[in-house]
């Protein structure tokens, strides 16, 4: 079972991802849904596991930037992979990404089936 988080403070763009997730993928899947980074982090801290999680980088509370730098300070997620799935199309966004080791992609919204295929193949095994 595949464990996917989805880190957006927009709740109807989460219902829309975890439709497509659903939908498109063949792999059973869990899939928790959270409105801000904090939310997200404060769960991983008390889950240990490998995770794949689409994280959106402008959220109240705690940004998505703000989650990635909280989250090199956590332990037991070997394995975990992180995609930056976002509204903004500013390139400077994309560039600072591309420096958190944890990043393994960037997507402009909404999530698509094609962008899955290419970096998270396993979930159409």
């Amino acid at each position: 079972m595949r464990k996917i988080l989805l880190v957006d403070d927009d709740q109807p763009t989460n219902v829309l991802h975890e439709i497509i997730l659903k939908k498109f993928t063949s792999v059973p899947l869990t899939i928790k849904t959270f409105l801000n980074g904090k939310q997200a982090l404060d769960y991983l801290k008390e889950a240990p596991g490998q995770y794949i999680i689409f994280l959106d980088i402008n959220m109240p509370t705690m940004s998505g930037w703000d989650f990635l730098d909280a989250y090199q300070n956590i332990e037991g997620h070997d394995g975990t992979r992180i995609f930056i799935l976002t509204s903004s199309i500013n390139p400077e966004d994309e560039q600072k990404a591309a420096k958190y080791p944890e990043v393994n992609g960037f997507e402009i919204k909404p999530l698509s089936v094609d962008f899955l295929k290419k970096h998270v193949g396993e979930l159409f095994t």
